[in-house]
């Protein structure tokens, strides 16, 4: 399938054209200076702009009869003279918006039905995932010229599937982008509750591609961050996704949490000996538990707490606390450490629990 790609000589275009060529496809690049992507099988470069809409023409009449362009991708930014959110801009505050604006014209003289571009969070109904302070920044600063030029995007997208019911689009929110290798990405859904800040640009450019040869993601707003990458962005206060599991692997959890956790080192007996380090969460704040056929219930005294136990290797990942029977104890010492930011330890009296279960104990147990 050919591939007409915006925005392919810059730091994740030219590594979405290297993911679209190991799977085989052929891709139409426009680029401003051909000297910026090398020559080499299965690509055309033309020369020229986004902003003037000849060029694309131009672009899309370039490509061979028997392999037409079938789908586009664009990777556009606006540009920076550096990442620093305050630095001057050096492209036109419109630059994305105004070359989907001429591709679409362009994709309608040629009958192609689907475009699949890269936004980011924090646009459109993934704002409330930044938090105070980092929408602070973004309103503050030059980011905001690129987040509104990203938001027009989706606009015309959207505008545009309104008009023709075939058209499908794909307007995928990365989080912030880093340089590290390719890995197995986590996707959040139009509104991306629970993401994670980081992902590379390999991981990006396999999930438009993915979403380029799929049709799951048609019409929606993905956003998505990399499994098991560093949540480092400290000033953020969201949820992100925490990961578990027993010592032998046969049970696996996910919990939503924020990433500066409230622990309580419990000293009843029960606790003490197995060394349990918890925090309390709602039971809708567990994701996912895997293999829950191989937990053993453990129940003594009331019956009220449920200490549950891997059969296998006997690590207890979790337990129903009896201080708060509608939610689950996760066990920190068996989580992953990626998207812990903090931990704070608080001494919790479970010798004498019936004057602990008066406070208010969720995320803090």
């Amino acid at each position: 399938m050919r591939i007409f790609l915006l925005g392919g000589s810059g730091r994740t275009g030219s590594l979405t054209l290297a993911e679209a060529l190991s799977r085989n496809h052929t891709v139409t690049a426009l680029v401003r200076r051909p000297d910026a992507l090398p020559s080499q099988p299965n690509v055309s470069i033309i020369t020229g702009t986004p902003l003037n809409q000849a060029d694309i023409s131009n672009s899309f009449a370039s490509a061979p009869r028997s392999d037409p362009i079938r789908v586009v991708i664009s990777t556009l930014n606006t540009g920076r003279t550096s990442d620093n959110p305050w630095a001057k801009t050096t492209s036109p505050s419109n630059l994305m918006a105004e070359s989907v604006r001429n591709t679409l014209a362009v994709m309608k003289e040629h009958g192609v039905k689907k475009m699949v571009v890269l936004g980011t969070n924090g646009v459109g109904s993934s704002r409330a995932n930044g938090g105070w302070l980092f929408n602070w920044i973004v309103d503050h600063s030059n980011l905001k010229v690129t987040f509104d030029d990203h938001y027009e995007v989706q606009k015309l997208l959207e505008a545009e599937a309104e008009k023709d019911v075939d058209f499908k689009w794909v307007d995928v929110r990365a989080t912030g982008l880093d340089n590290g290798e390719k890995k197995e990405v986590k996707e959040f859904g139009n509104e991306g509750k629970g993401v994670g800040w980081f992902i590379s640009r390999k991981s990006v450019a396999g999930f438009l591609l993915d979403a380029v040869e799929g049709s799951q993601w048609d019409r929606q707003t993905p956003l998505y961050y990399m499994e098991w990458q560093l949540t480092v962005c400290a000033i953020m206060n969201t949820e992100v996704l925490h990961k578990g599991s027993c010592h032998c692997k046969k049970v696996n959890l996910e919990v939503l949490h924020s990433p500066d956790i409230e622990l309580s080192e419990c000293n009843c007996s029960i606790c003490s000996m197995k060394g349990f380090l918890g925090f309390v969460i709602e039971k809708s704040a567990l994701k996912s538990l895997q293999g829950e056929e191989n937990l053993e219930v453990y129940k003594f005294g009331t019956g009220t707490a449920q200490h549950m136990f891997c059969k296998c290797c006997g690590i207890s990942p979790l337990t129903v606390p009896r201080s708060y029977p509608e939610g689950y104890n996760i066990n920190y010492r068996c989580l992953a450490r990626d998207n812990v930011r903090s931990i704070n330890v608080t001494p919790r009296d479970g010798q004498n629990w019936e004057q602990e279960m008066a406070k208010d104990i969720v995320g803090k147990h």
